[in-house]
């Protein structure tokens, strides 16, 4: 039996993870990894459930991120772990320093606008990534 490799991804609970999509970010925090079976093969890859942190823009010239919505009021996700992976510190220590210190040069936005962004770049990912999302 041949395995992949990427569908044995893990995650432990509490960890940062990353979801990219072109030059957007998402980065959320893990609550558990969910295994799935199905009655073909006995089993299927599992699916990450992520609670949403934030989402920014990677701004290329100056190699940074850019902060563009809080989205800790957001729904959670439950996605195919493979569409994410371990989130760098090197990311994540400015992200979460401008959601807790909104007050440092950082708008921070947790509007309608910010769901739709991130059900837009879901949409995004499930459409390329298609046979990540197909059931059994």
């Amino acid at each position: 039996m041949i395995v992949d490799l990427e569908s044995l991804v893990q995650f432990s609970p509490n960890q940062v993870v990353c979801l990219e999509q072109g030059d957007l970010r998402v980065f959320g925090e893990v609550v558990q990894m969910v295994p799935e079976r199905s009655s073909l093969t006995g089993w299927k890859p599992s699916r990450c459930w992520v609670r949403p942190l934030a989402m920014a823009q990677v701004i290329p010239e100056r190699l940074q991120l850019s902060l563009l919505y809080d989205l800790r009021e957001s729904s959670h996700l439950v996605l195919p772990a493979q569409v994410f992976r371990e989130a760098l510190d090197m990311e994540v220590i400015p992200i979460m320093e401008a959601l807790f210190h909104p007050e440092k040069e950082v708008v921070i936005n947790n509007s309608d606008e910010a769901r739709i962004s991130l059900h837009q770049l879901i949409r995004t990912v499930s459409v390329e990534r298609s046979e990540l999302f197909q059931t059994v």
